[in-house]
């Protein structure tokens, strides 16, 4: 285990520490755990890989999260869901959740902050992967083309399978480490990133609320019909 993957999940281990203990007796945290892990190992190779091939995206670019809403796994869905309601508690994420249906972009990103994405620390494994390390042909071998918008100080890169293997004999694709994560995690079948997150959100909330725990989350949640006044949860 490297240096960088040390300081990577020791620093992305700190997004579980408020949440409630019944999460962590229930197994969930656990969850949250194994996937920051597997997010550490990621980071290292993509910061490898970048690095060595001055793969560089533009400065706060974001074009590839407004025309794109990313399928993810229960276990990605719960540790977003995690960090949104004991981390982060910003009403306006999940009021965005709510509406993801009516707009094609990632309901988590902000064109207006400079930060773009509202949950960097927790996003999923293809979030971390795009434009940060080579996926695969059908048959098999390495490919990279990176972004139609490169950064100015960084060429348009295309890179074949030998100059990829070359200089990372034990490299993992994007594919390589979706489908690893994917086989580990079998709580759902995997659906947009709005609609699950929602759904763990309620999870989370339902548990919470009939557990003995004093921790509380207050949401105020949308209603579906415009009719009726929101409905305002708290537990």
């Amino acid at each position: 285990m490297g240096t960088l993957h040390i300081v990577w999940m020791n620093t992305e281990l700190e997004i579980l520490s408020s949440i409630p203990s019944v999460f962590r007796t229930n197994g969930m945290v656990e969850r949250g755990e194994r996937l920051l892990e597997m997010y550490a190992e990621l980071n290292e190779t993509a910061e490898a890989f970048t690095s060595r091939f001055s793969v560089v995206c533009p400065s706060a670019c974001g074009t590839c999260c407004e025309h794109f809403i990313p399928t993810i796994t229960g276990d990605e869905a719960l540790l977003v869901a995690l960090y949104l309601l004991y981390d982060k508690r910003d009403q306006r994420l999940f009021d965005a959740l709510y509406r993801a249906s009516s707009s094609e972009a990632c309901p988590l990103y902000n064109a207006e902050d400079p930060h773009h994405c509202q949950v960097y620390p927790v996003r999923p494994v293809v979030c971390r992967s795009f434009n940060s390390l080579p996926s695969r042909d059908k048959e098999g071998e390495f490919t990279f083309r990176s972004c139609r918008l490169p950064a100015e100080e960084s060429e348009k890169k295309v890179l074949t399978h030998q100059e990829i293997v070359t200089a990372f004999p034990s490299m993992r694709s994007m594919s390589d480490f979706g489908s690893a994560h994917a086989s580990r995690d079998l709580s759902t079948e995997m659906l947009p990133l709005g609609e699950l997150v929602l759904q763990q959100i309620a999870k989370l909330l339902l548990i919470e609320k009939y557990s003995q725990d004093e921790g509380s989350c207050s949401l105020f949640i949308p209603d579906d019909d415009d009719d009726h006044p929101p409905q305002d949860i708290a537990v």
